[in-house]
């Protein structure tokens, strides 16, 4: 992986927390199977919400949540990690303090426990049986850094799951978590996904002709498979970018509109 420190899920000059702190909630926090997950809107199709690293409450998660409800969808964000670092973000992820450039040294160590595969896979079953329990027979993902990797891993899992938007991906993670391949990962994804990288994310990965997009791309064909860099933009802004900045915003919106539209075509 390009452009990716070895002990870090995030590429040099990310984005730390933010985001609005002060943003009312619409859904409510359901709980399945000793599970927690965020759930509003309702309708016959589930949009599946996978977080960023800080987890499923901070910076503009819910926001984004709520936003596809807005849409027709039924949209779950599921408490995602095993054990948060030093209390996380409402419970999950990292703390809100949390800096790589002072706290890098404690970050894999708790990714490996607090996202093991058998984890992440436990979570996601989790919560794609409450989506049908609820009616929704299919289901597109989201993944946002971190949550591209285990909404990655979900879509090898689930057949339910036809469509998948990464904002700013972290696929990577896989090669941390397990050891294995990142692109053999992506290779047995049951369906074809949105790439949204931002500027400091790997364009041999990401990227028109990046390993990851034409292993999606040979699978699910070119008229599927859609990759668009927001050079701009620091990775990690759509749930923590500055809403107040007018060019953030402005591309904060253009990835929603994105991923609407997306899911639209293909859900």
């Amino acid at each position: 992986m390009a452009d990716q420190q070895e002990t870090h899920c995030c590429p040099p000059g990310s984005l730390g927390p933010g985001g609005p702190s002060d943003y009312k909630t619409v859904g409510a926090i359901e709980t399945v199977e000793g599970h927690d997950i965020y759930v509003v809107g309702k309708g016959d199709v589930a949009v599946m919400i996978l977080p960023d690293i800080w987890g499923w409450n901070s910076g503009r998660t819910r926001l984004v949540a709520d936003e596809f409800a807005a849409e027709g969808y039924l949209v779950v964000v599921p408490r995602s990690f095993k054990v948060p670092l030093k209390g996380g973000t409402d419970g999950d992820g990292l703390y809100p303090a949390f800096t790589f450039d002072a706290n890098g040294a404690e970050f894999l160590p708790w990714l490996k426990e607090a996202s093991s595969v058998e984890h992440t896979t436990e979570i996601i079953n989790n919560t794609v049986a409450f989506v049908k329990s609820r009616g929704p027979t299919k289901i597109g993902v989201v993944g946002c850094c971190w949550g591209a990797w285990a909404g990655t891993l979900a879509s090898t899992l689930h057949p339910e799951i036809v469509a998948g938007v990464g904002f700013h991906p972290s696929i990577g993670v896989e090669a941390k978590v397990t050891d294995g391949s990142p692109v053999e990962l992506v290779k047995r994804s049951q369906c074809p996904w949105y790439y949204m990288p931002a500027g400091n994310d790997a364009d041999e990965d990401y990227g028109e002709e990046g390993s990851f997009t034409q292993a999606l791309i040979s699978k699910f064909g070119k008229d599927k498979v859609k990759t668009k860099r927001f050079e701009s933009m620091k990775h990690g802004w759509v749930p923590r970018g500055d809403h107040t900045n007018a060019d953030v915003a402005a591309a904060q919106k253009l990835a929603m509109d994105e991923a609407k539209s997306y899911f639209k075509a293909m859900l």
